[in-house]
């Protein structure tokens, strides 16, 4: 009989039941049914995806520092090489939030595959898994950005920034501005994670739009698993699809949340995805990888040119589907190195720089998503007063070190909340009184998108992650995982 995704989703889900093993290969791809925490622990994959998730925060910031600061390209008077190359190189903000969604997609369902198959999943430890990883660092940031709004809206007046719509300036009719948008209704309705849907976004904080599309992917995907899931009893099956058509008709007519969340799905997919193994020579794998990276950069390069405000989201999905394709042969293959480099310390080829670079910009990117943009919109309007700048070398300078005091404030706001997630989800595991080894559901802590990725996956980011809202993997909390 013919092997079907449906087929090899129920059987992984399934409890007690492990994954079919992949075809032997030339090359040992991973097996994921059965790795462990220390044969995954540093591999290229969590590096990579690391760095990844690291970059992709980067981006957004970059966006909305050139987009911000600079003159739009129709406006700069000397267009030189370096500048067509810095605005052509520097509006991915939007193309990283996708990428996110991936990534996320991908480490939640591991996340629940995993305990699926232990019989462990429960919607109580899911759930303060999630929320703890939310709030930690939202609600902070809710009241970062409330303190740098209403600082900058007194200082400099609503002449400027603050009596418009956001930092870019865009000309949204009947959008309203800044400072308005700081009432404690619009501040509780993020919190709640209806933002674009019921609320606008919290003040300068636009970027908050992504994290309400993270919740309700959260919440849907389980339902739409257990509605799947030939297992479950039929009455919780019937339960668990009404609920989602609810909860979908009641969240998505939000356009951004209903369309990305196929991309999101993409993600989950790959936990699913078969063994490639029709990739049986290197030859095969080499073109597999060109198709795929090749895809992506592809996707990224069209996305930068007249073409994209005709085809936004045809080309989103194209980013996703060779974002996950590139993940996928990243997961299943890890290549061999004939000859390590002894100057470096490396780590399944990877020197070790570049693995604890990965880990640190993956550890705190969540809260560069979340808080970047109030402080960044405040130092816009006191540095930049009357009209954004031509792009010349002093003020590109100037720019790179405005980049610099929102990466250095955003770490420093990571260690007092994103870097304490284990810490208060333990916390809230012990108040609300779960057991953690015998005589009910197991306990699981989690780090951000560190070590074993694959075996022991957790949520990923919400934009991501996006960004961003997630990471990292889960281990027994008996075990706490270390920080980065």
């Amino acid at each position: 009989t013919m092997i079907t995704p449906k087929k090899i989703a129920l059987s992984y889900f399934r409890a007690g039941k492990a994954r079919p093993a992949p075809a032997p290969e030339p090359v040992k791809p991973i097996n994921r049914a059965t790795s462990s925490h220390s044969n995954i622990e540093g591999t290229n994959l969590s590096a990579h995806l690391n760095m990844l998730r690291g970059l992709a925060a980067i981006s957004v910031l970059v966006t909305h520092l050139t987009g911000g600061f600079f003159v739009s390209s129709e406006q700069v008077k000397n267009h030189t090489l370096i500048t067509k190359f810095i605005y052509a190189f520097s509006d991915f903000g939007h193309q990283a939030v996708m990428i996110f969604f991936v990534l996320s997609g991908y480490f939640i369902t591991a996340s629940i595959a995993r305990l699926y198959r232990k019989d462990q999943w429960r919607w109580k430890t899911y759930l303060i898994a999630r929320f703890s990883r939310l709030y930690i660092v939202l609600l902070p940031a809710l009241l970062l950005g409330w303190f740098w709004d209403t600082l900058g809206g007194r200082i400099f007046g609503l002449s400027g920034i603050y009596g418009s719509p956001n930092l870019l300036l865009d000309d949204y009719i009947g959008v309203s501005t800044i400072t308005q948008r700081l009432d404690p209704l619009t501040g509780l309705g993020n919190a709640l994670f209806v933002q674009k849907i019921f609320v606008p976004t919290f003040g300068s904080n636009d970027a908050l739009w992504s994290l309400a599309n993270e919740f309700w992917y959260y919440i849907l995907f389980p339902l739409l698993l257990i509605a799947f899931l030939s297992q479950t009893p039929p009455l919780k099956r019937i339960v668990a699809g009404l609920a989602f058509g609810v909860i979908l008709a009641a969240v998505g007519f939000q356009f951004n949340l209903a369309v990305y969340f196929p991309i999101w799905l993409m993600g989950a997919y790959l936990v699913i995805a078969p063994p490639p193994g029709w990739l049986n020579t290197h030859l095969k794998r080499r073109l597999a990888r060109a198709f795929g990276f090749g895809g992506v950069i592809a996707s990224l390069l069209i996305s930068r040119t007249a073409l994209s405000s005709h085809f936004i989201v045809p080309l989103d999905y194209a980013l996703g589907f060779f974002t996950a394709l590139s993940i996928y042969l990243l997961m299943n293959f890890q290549p061999e190195r004939k000859r390590p480099d002894r100057r470096s310390v490396v780590v399944g080829g990877l020197v070790g720089g570049y693995v604890k670079t990965a880990g640190v910009l993956a550890g705190f990117s969540y809260t560069l998503y979340l808080v970047h943009l109030p402080i960044l919109t405040f130092i816009r309007e006191m540095a930049v007063p009357a009209e954004r700048w031509q792009p010349d070398p002093i003020n590109y300078v100037w720019a790179f070190l405005i980049g610099l005091v929102c990466l250095a404030y955003a770490f420093l706001v990571s260690r007092l909340t994103e870097a304490k997630t284990d810490q208060v989800r333990r916390y809230l595991t012990r108040v609300l009184s779960f057991k953690s080894n015998t005589g009910g559901v197991k306990v699981v802590a989690e780090r951000p998108f560190a070590g074993n990725i694959v075996s022991e996956p957790g949520p990923g980011p919400g934009p991501g992650t996006l960004p961003l809202a997630g990471g990292g993997q889960e281990v027994e909390s008996a075990s706490p995982a270390p920080q980065i």
